[in-house]
């Protein structure tokens, strides 16, 4: 899973993440709704946007940076600008640029002091997720966004202390943490399987298939015809797991008409490290 995907998917899930990196009430979220989005004037693409349904409440636009971009603010604050330009809502702006360490930040370059203004904190917050342990060990939220940059001999110890912290605030909140853990986890060690993952949780694939999440997922599948309903459950899994699906995935989902075959594919994406590896078993099945 490509990081800025993976940060679609927690931020998707679980948007009360976001508000408490940034030092917001989490409470905030259900204010919001968490899309991406395309500039289609210049093709940019925004890694995320947090559209506010209040207009007292800013426009949030996220980036996700982690390689070294030395023109990282001009492409960014064009990005958003347009945005601004194209987009009916009158509300105010704040941009945040998630980076995993300090060292990737541009703004010491000298193309960058032209948008100081922009940066000052009142506009624009830059988050380094190898400091955000230090900043509140014990938040749930920001420890799974430190667990995308932790030294992977220690990662697994984290995981199982977060998702220890986070039964503490309910059982449904425990299963949502139990499923963005488990693909951070996923994602940062690709050559494992997804069983060799559950088992740095200390957790069965079956226990898996009790959360809510993947119960809901069923669920929907149930309610359409045994064929159209596995293909919902499949989509509506694969989706939820990595985010928008592209084009051939979809096509190649809509070929297959055999309820066995989806049901087959559903245990497949249940066990898939990342979303290339899912297709590949997809155009074998096709």
């Amino acid at each position: 899973m490509k990081t800025d995907t993976l940060f679609y998917v927690i931020f998707q899930q679980a948007p009360a993440v976001f508000f408490q990196a940034i030092g917001r009430d989490e409470d905030i979220a259900a204010h919001y709704e968490f899309v991406s989005v395309e500039v289609k004037q210049r093709s940019f693409r925004i890694d995320g946007v947090f559209l506010p349904k209040l207009a007292t409440e800013p426009i949030y636009f996220v980036e996700v940076q982690f390689q070294y971009d030395a023109l990282l603010y001009a492409r960014f604050f064009t990005e958003v600008l347009l945005y601004l330009d194209k987009s009916p809502l009158s509300n105010d702006w704040h941009g945040v640029l998630l980076f995993p360490t300090r060292a990737l930040d541009p703004v010491l370059e000298p193309k960058s002091r032209r948008y100081q203004e922009l940066l000052a904190p009142s506009r624009t917050t830059r988050l380094y997720l190898d400091e955000l342990a230090i900043v509140a060990p014990e938040s749930p939220g920001l420890s799974l966004l430190y667990l995308v940059v932790e030294q992977e001999n220690t990662a697994g110890m984290s995981a199982r202390r977060l998702l220890a912290q986070s039964r503490q605030r309910g059982e449904q909140f425990h299963q949502e943490m139990l499923e963005l853990v488990e693909a951070v986890l996923v994602s940062k060690f690709p050559r494992k399987t997804r069983q060799e993952v559950l088992t740095m949780l200390n957790i069965d694939l079956n226990v898996l298939k009790q959360t809510r999440f993947y119960q809901e997922v069923l669920q929907e599948g149930k309610e359409e015809g045994r064929e159209e309903g596995q293909r919902q459950m499949l989509i509506g899994y694969l989706s939820r797991k990595f985010g928008p699906l592209p084009s051939e995935v979809s096509q190649a989902l809509s070929a297959i008409t055999e309820a066995q075959q989806l049901e087959d594919l559903l245990e497949q994406a249940i066990a898939a490290p990342t979303l290339p590896s899912f297709h590949q078993a997809l155009l074998s099945a096709s």
